[in-house]
């Protein structure tokens, strides 16, 4: 009856967990991250600005960094005017193109002109009949008179050569009003003026620049959200005394710090759940204590009674005796498993007492199998004790190596009385150590038995050998069981 109604209260408890559990599940799961705190709106957020300086502020930046460029240039050639010849060439053209239907007194002031603003640049002018008209300054090797061929030979000879030579027709009509030619030596020219104002490496340049800073931020926004994971897998290692990982600070409501909220609640949970599993564990601990001290008083007032009536065998019938010896062999086995109980409770407790000293265990083996010597002949055992005659000390507790010898004695009785027999034995080790021996010829440990109990026996065995430093080998197959206990190396 206690059995089952401490499983009904378990379940009940385990079921109650389980709700508990699954509300916790839904309020996270329909729980939303604001979408000012969402990494995802971070980071598109970030790439809609990148996208931006791409397609809206580059032409900005280039036209910036050009207008410094652009009165740079115009600063230096104020300073040099032949430094560009791609100035100096429109220009040329340009006027030279308003001179159409010009007097000579007109070309001729326009050449002084130009001669003034560049004093050594060499100038001339040939008419429409092919005459040299003007020259400043004069220049020996020009023909007076220009024909076809000269006018071919001197183009050829001009084309990309020293001095730069920029060749231009009156109005822009070819030969039709003469042409204007105007002469500057390379040597006073520092810039071609060619490439454009805003060129391609500019552009590039800030293109890449702009690449650059969008790899910078994205591996940055990247970085943190790694270093973010690596410590809530740092913090999921780091457990308190109850072996339950600690809380984590969340410092921000983001996905990641949902996340956190998510491990906090889990650890809570578990903590709450380790509370109720701990008081549960109290009260089963008391209940069978409770139980074990309730049940000693009638076993005491029933054991009084039959040793009554067992005064009293002359008298009995055949019958009556046989339920005689079965109620006192029962009576026996309550009182054991009381004891294995009462024992097992207070040894997960910690509240059974342990006091190690050096014990000769040679001589403790030899009292207890003393006796239970009647027993085992009663039984009708092959019993075969070997012993050495020195002493062998181990470092036990003498009351609690007692009682593991009782249990393993028991065992035998209740569960290899068919084999009938039992061998005890210790031997010394060539390493120094020694070994304890029983053996039984039963149908082994897998084997079910009807006297077979829930292995409070065995789990006190092992309790107390865990606990004295002692270690337990079993060896059971249908021949019989083996056990070896030796001290741990």
């Amino acid at each position: 009856m206690m059995k089952i109604s401490f499983n009904r209260n378990k379940k009940n408890t385990l079921s109650e967990m389980q709700r508990n559990s699954n509300s916790r599940w839904w309020k996270f799961t329909d729980s939303r991250v604001s979408w000012r705190h969402s990494l995802l709106v971070k980071y598109l957020s970030l790439v809609l600005t990148a996208m931006m300086l791409f397609f809206f502020l580059m032409p900005l930046a280039t036209i910036l960094i050009g207008i410094p460029m652009y009165w740079n240039d115009q600063a230096k050639e104020k300073e040099n005017p032949y430094r560009s010849g791609h100035t100096l060439m429109t220009t040329w053209h340009a006027e030279t193109k308003k001179l159409k239907s010009s007097n000579e007194q007109a070309i001729e002031k326009h050449l002084t002109s130009w001669k003034a603003k560049l004093p050594k640049a060499s100038i001339f002018w040939v008419d429409a009949r092919g005459i040299t008209r003007k020259m400043l300054p004069e220049q020996k090797s020009l023909p007076k008179q220009w024909t076809a061929q000269d006018s071919i030979s001197f183009m050829k000879k001009s084309y990309d050569s020293d001095p730069f030579t920029v060749v231009s027709f009156i109005g822009g009509d070819k030969a039709k009003e003469g042409f204007l030619v105007i002469q500057v030596p390379r040597k006073l020219m520092t810039y071609d003026g060619q490439q454009p104002l805003y060129t391609s490496e500019y552009a590039f340049a800030i293109m890449m620049s702009l690449t650059l800073l969008f790899v910078i931020f994205s591996w940055r926004f990247f970085y943190r959200i790694q270093r973010r994971l690596r410590e809530l897998e740092r913090s999921m290692t780091k457990i308190d005394e109850q072996g339950i990982p600690v809380a984590i600070a969340v410092e921000k409501e983001d996905e990641i710090g949902q996340l956190q909220h998510s491990f906090n609640r889990m650890t809570s949970e578990l903590r709450a759940s380790r509370k109720r599993e701990q008081e549960e564990e109290e009260l089963r601990k008391q209940l069978i204590a409770n139980l074990s001290h309730d049940i000693r008083t009638p076993l005491t007032t029933i054991r009084t009674h039959v040793h009554t009536l067992q005064q009293e065998h002359d008298v009995l019938q055949d019958r009556s005796k046989t339920s005689l010896r079965v109620i006192v062999q029962k009576c026996e086995d309550l009182a054991h498993l009381v004891d294995n109980l009462l024992s097992y409770t207070l040894l997960s407790a910690q509240r059974y007492t342990f006091q190690p000293q050096a014990v000769d265990v040679v001589r403790l083996v030899r009292e207890s199998s003393a006796a239970w010597y009647p027993m085992w002949e009663k039984h009708q055992f092959e019993v075969e004790v070997n012993l050495p005659s020195s002493p062998i000390i181990w470092q036990v507790d003498q009351m609690w190596m007692k009682r593991v010898l009782d249990n393993v004695f028991q065992n035998v009785v209740r569960h290899a009385a068919s084999g009938g027999y039992i061998r005890v034995e210790m031997n010394q080790l060539p390493n120094g150590s020694s070994e304890l021996i029983i053996q039984d010829k039963g149908p082994g440990m897998k084997m079910t038995s009807s006297n077979k109990g829930a292995g409070i026996g065995l789990s006190i065995i092992s309790m107390m050998l865990q606990e004295m430093g002692l270690e337990q080998q079993v060896h059971s197959n249908s021949n019989g069981t083996t056990l070896r206990f030796s001290p741990k190396k």
